[in-house]
C-alpha cells in the first residue's frame, strides 16, 4: 500500500495504549514519523498535513478498524480489524443506605501506559450493582480507579474480582489499583450516603431576621439566636445569607471543622460531619452592625 513512483520509508501506526505495537500494514509517506493513534478519539486525524487517517474503535474498546488512509490525497485501502488492547477495566457501583438509585458516582482513572481519564457510573441495586467499561489496556497495565465525586457518600467496601497480591484497596481513599489481565478486570464500589446536623447562630451588634440558605433550604435566624439543629449530607457545605443588608465580618464553627466565609461576603463554606445530634456542626455567623430587612422569607419547616 503507498504511493506511485519513488517509494519513501514506510511508516508504522502505532498504538498509544501499547506503543510496541504496530498495525499489520504500513503506510508510505515522505518526512513523516511514526503515527500515535489516540484510543480516546476516533474520528479522522491529520499528520504532519501529509496523512490523514479516519478509525473507529469497535464497542469492545479492543480492537481498532483504520477506515482509511489518506497520504498526500491518494486514498489508500483500509486494515482489518487488529487487536488494541486485550484487557478492559470494569467498574461497577452499589447503591448502599440512603443512596438513590441512578446517582452518577465519578471515577478518575489512571494508567501505568499514561492514558488517564474519567467515567459516571450510576448507583444500583445489588449485589452487582450497574457498570461502565473502562479501557482497554494491555496486560500487565497497572489501573487507578479513585471515586471524586460527589460528596455525602462513604465508600463502604470496594471488591476486586479475582483478586491479585498485587492488587491494592483503599477504602478511606476511594480508591483501588490493579494489574490487568486478559479480558475483564472488575471493581466494584459499595457507598452509602452519611447525614449530619448542622445549626446556625447570628451574632454582632445586629437586630431582626436573618435569612440563610443551604440545600436550596431558607433557613430564618433571629438575632443572638440559633436555628435548629438541620439534617444534611455530611461532607462539605455552602451556606449563603440572602438577607438584604446583611454584611458578614466572620464566621467560626464548633467543633473544629473547616470553615471560610471571606468578609464582606456573603457565602460561607463549611464542613460537616456524619453522625447525629450530638456530633453536630454549630455555625456562628457575626456580621456588622445592620438592622435586617428580609422579604420573601419561607421559614424552615422540620
Amino acid at each position: 500500500m503507498g504511493l506511485s513512483g519513488a517509494q519513501p520509508p514506510a511508516t508504522d501506526i502505532a498504538i498509544l495504549a501499547d506503543p510496541t505495537k504496530t498495525l499489520d500494514k504500513s503506510i508510505m509517506a515522505i518526512d513523516v514519523a511514526p503515527i500515535v493513534i489516540d484510543l480516546t478519539q476516533e474520528g479522522s486525524h491529520n499528520y504532519n498535513g501529509v496523512v490523514s487517517i479516519r478509525m473507529e474503535i469497535l464497542s469492545s474498546r479492543t480492537q481498532i478498524e483504520i477506515r482509511e488512509i489518506v497520504v498526500d490525497g491518494t486514498s489508500n485501502c483500509a486494515t482489518e480489524a487488529t487487536d488494541i488492547a486485550p484487557s478492559v477495566l470494569k467498574i461497577c457501583k452499589v447503591a448502599g443506605p440512603g443512596v438513590t438509585p441512578k446517582t452518577g458516582f465519578t471515577f478518575a482513572t489512571s494508567t501505568s501506559i499514561g492514558i488517564d481519564g474519567s467515567v459516571t457510573v450510576p448507583a444500583g441495586p445489588g449485589p452487582g450493582g450497574y457498570c461502565a467499561i473502562v479501557g482497554g489496556f494491555p496486560i500487565g497495565t497497572v489501573v487507578t480507579a479513585k471515586e471524586t465525586s460527589p460528596g455525602g457518600y462513604a465508600v463502604t467496601d470496594i471488591s476486586i474480582a479475582m483478586p491479585k497480591d498485587s492488587d491494592q484497596v483503599d477504602l478511606p481513599g476511594k480508591t483501588a489499583s490493579i494489574v490487568t489481565v486478559a479480558g475483564v478486570n472488575e471493581i466494584t464500589y459499595v457507598n452509602e450516603l452519611r447525614t449530619g446536623f448542622i445549626e446556625i447562630c447570628k451574632k454582632g451588634d445586629v437586630s431582626g431576621d436573618f435569612i440563610f440558605e443551604i440545600d436550596d433550604v431558607q433557613v430564618t435566624v433571629p438575632a443572638q439566636a440559633c436555628s435548629p439543629a438541620l439534617q444534611v449530607s455530611s461532607g462539605m457545605h455552602t451556606v449563603v445569607e440572602t438577607t438584604t443588608g446583611a454584611n458578614i465580618m466572620s464566621c467560626e464553627a464548633y467543633p473544629n471543622v473547616a470553615v471560610a466565609c471571606p468578609p464582606g461576603g456573603n457565602s460561607i463554606t463549611v464542613e460537616v460531619r456524619p453522625g447525629d445530634i450530638a456530633s453536630q456542626t454549630i455555625l456562628t455567623v457575626t456580621n456588622a452592625p445592620t438592622v435586617a430587612t428580609p422579604s420573601n422569607a419561607k421559614p424552615h419547616k422540620k
